[in-house]
């Protein structure tokens, strides 16, 4: 394997997977991005209670991270670059496409949106819009990956208000674990 190669393990260690709040995972990823990069951006959030999955921390940790790193990026570049915004809306709902009931993980950005050329490619490997120094384009590939190997997705597209574009938004779907009550003493909650 060389440097830049990333490998998924598909293997599932028992004792990593824990209950864990949603929120608490986005609340650290929001602070560990507004300590490591220059990127001066407003991050709101809107929480519901107790969005709770199974999941290897670190790795719920990787989705969320990678991809609100992006919606930060693109927030900063669009024309409303003055005043920089990222929501991150979670919310307990039923997926059609997974068949279950899921926490929803928005991430949206008010940058320049996703150009339509290419929505299909924004989640290959590799694939990036960023200047070589800025990116390799491993972050969504990584995020959607993980997210499947939990049973969840990751889907993208634009938002669209009066007809104009107004950013993107990424939504990170997990299957959602009420947790036993064996397990509420814990820190997952």
């Amino acid at each position: 394997m060389q440097f830049g190669d990333f490998r998924i393990d598909k293997s599932i260690d028992p004792h990593l997977v824990i209950y864990e709040n949603v929120n608490k995972i986005c609340d650290a990823c929001i602070l560990s991005l507004k300590l490591t990069t220059d990127l001066r951006v407003k991050v709101r959030t809107e929480y519901c209670q107790q969005p709770i999955v199974l999941v290897a921390r670190n790795e719920l940790y990787q989705m969320i991270q990678n991809i609100l790193k992006n919606a930060m990026e693109a927030a900063v570049k669009s024309d409303k670059s003055d005043s920089p915004i990222v929501r991150i809306i979670t919310n307990i709902v039923y997926s059609t496409e997974l068949s279950k009931t899921v926490v929803s993980i928005k991430i949206i950005d008010n940058g320049p949106g996703i150009d339509d050329l290419i929505k299909h490619d924004i989640f290959k490997d590799g694939f990036t819009t960023n200047i070589p120094s800025e990116g390799r384009g491993h972050g969504l590939w990584i995020a959607k990956t993980l997210a499947q190997k939990w049973d969840g997705d990751v889907k993208a597209d634009n938002m669209v208000i009066d007809g104009k574009g107004n950013g993107a938004c990424f939504e990170l779907l997990l299957p959602y674990h009420a947790v036993p009550e064996k397990e509420k003493a814990g820190d997952a909650i």
